[in-house]
């Protein structure tokens, strides 16, 4: 596992950002691209009119291209080649878009170019609200993993609940927890899912409401009613206790026997399952299928030989091991998830992988 930065350099690192941020609802209309050649290359700033001059992220760039109705490659094309001619098409398209944007800044850059249907759920209110909220539960738990990155496009923790675990196989243990994941930015709703911690090599794997049928979790949208004026902090407290019993509703469930129960079902399947005859073709063709990179595919191929397990579960794992040490916690984060992915798949098709691959 990936084990990012500690819980307390995340806290701190949400709260001075915190400090720096703001937020305005502007009309289209009132804003204007500008084109800046630098010495790093072609950048863009955003004059707020009568408010500030902003420097768009890249996702706030992808988010005004998306509104305004401009194809992503056309906006990079222009970007690198031609800046006047972008913000000659940007600033046609603002001037005839009617809506109202939620500007989210940091210092002197635009993070975020949304709708002013977006309901914020911002990271230190969750992380405070939820990490009270897990501590007050019934089971012991233990912060293992925790990341945020620029802008607070996604904030990411990881709790493991040591005394609720079980064994897939004699001495290969794997322990419950939950995987806490939002974004300030428009990067992805709040999500509280289950996650397996496996004591043999450090894997995870971390599981949706898709791949085990009933299984608890939870999922809100950062959509909301539409805003004429910016929600005040308590309200945003209110919405956010909201989200932080829901998440105690989870972490009881996750933390119970029954539901480790059925995680553990599904890996003593793909335990039991069929073995691989050629594991170089084998992590090949999941490499295809599921999108891993080169090194990736090769990282997964040297886990599986030296694992020496060539059933389902020995190729998830394969698969999860190479988050340990991946340089993208995002990615890092992907890759556990797409363990699960694996090891719930239907036998007839890793059949058809281990076989005839």
């Amino acid at each position: 596992m990936n084990k990012g930065i500690p819980l307390s350099q995340l806290a701190s690192m949400i709260e001075t950002a915190a400090e720096q941020q703001t937020d305005m609802l502007v009309p289209a209309q009132q804003m204007e691209v500008l084109p800046i050649e630098t010495d790093d290359g072609n950048k863009l700033a955003v004059d707020v009119k009568g408010k500030c001059f902003l420097e768009p992220t890249p996702l706030a760039q992808r988010q005004m291209a998306t509104a305004l109705g401009i194809p992503a490659t056309y906006w990079d094309r222009c970007l690198e080649t031609s800046p006047e001619l972008l913000a000659q098409n940007a600033n046609h398209w603002l001037q005839r878009d009617g809506a109202t944007r939620l500007v989210r800044t940091q210092d002197d850059h635009m993070r975020a170019y949304l709708s002013d249907r977006y309901k914020r759920l911002d990271n230190p209110m969750v992380l405070r609200q939820t990490l009270e909220t897990i501590q007050s539960a019934d089971t012991k738990v233990v912060a293992l993993s925790s990341n945020v990155d620029n802008w607070g496009e996604r904030m990411r923790l990881k709790i493991m609940f040591p005394e609720v675990y079980g064994e897939v196989r004699d001495g290969d243990t794997m322990r419950a927890g939950i995987e806490i994941s939002n974004s300030e930015t428009g990067g992805g709703a709040f999500s509280v899912r289950p996650f397996l911690f496996r004591d043999f090599c450090y894997n995870g794997m971390i599981f949706g409401r898709q791949a085990i049928p009933g299984m608890e979790t939870l999922t809100r949208r950062h959509t909301g009613a539409r805003m004429t004026e910016l929600w005040a902090d308590d309200t945003l407290e209110a919405e956010v206790e909201l989200v932080a019993r829901q998440t105690r509703d989870v972490v009881a469930s996750m933390s119970s026997e029954e539901s480790l129960t059925k995680l553990l079902e599904q890996c003593r399947r793909a335990a039991e399952s069929a073995e691989a005859q050629d594991p170089e073709q084998t992590i090949q063709v999941l490499a295809k299928t599921y999108g891993l990179s080169d090194t990736e595919r090769s990282k997964a191929l040297v886990n599986f030989i030296q694992d020496d397990d060539m059933t389902l579960w020995g190729a998830a794992n394969a698969v999860t091991k190479v988050a340990n040490d991946h340089a993208s916690y995002e990615r890092s984060t992907e890759l556990e998830a797409l363990g699960s992915q694996l090891i719930t798949m239907q036998m007839r098709d890793w059949d058809r992988i281990a076989v005839a691959a």
